[in-house]
């Protein structure tokens, strides 16, 4: 009968700052993926209002074409005329 020995030998590796960078980066490049996947339908549809905005941009001499409607106007002028009367009662 004999009895074997065995060792086992262990080695303590420190985690280093290198070693955290590339952790932190690989977490980085997913995160980027993700942002990116979610986000191209978004930029994607705003790149072809812009060029869809630049190539049918309206050229005409005709000032009405597009001139608010009325109501509109009349909404914006009596805000700001209430601002020009607190404006001009602050003055007093």
């Amino acid at each position: 009968m004999e009895i074997g020995v065995s060792s086992i030998l262990y080695q303590r590796v420190s985690y280093s700052f290198i070693d955290v960078v590339k952790d932190v980066g690989g977490l980085t490049n997913v995160l980027v993926v993700i942002f990116s996947l979610t986000n191209y339908p978004l930029a994607h549809f705003a790149s072809l209002i812009k060029a869809i905005e630049r190539l049918y941009f309206a050229r005409s001499k005709d000032k009405n074409l597009f001139k608010p409607k009325k109501n509109h106007q009349e909404k914006f002028n009596q805000f700001f005329d209430k601002f020009g009367d607190l404006a001009s009662n602050e003055k007093a």
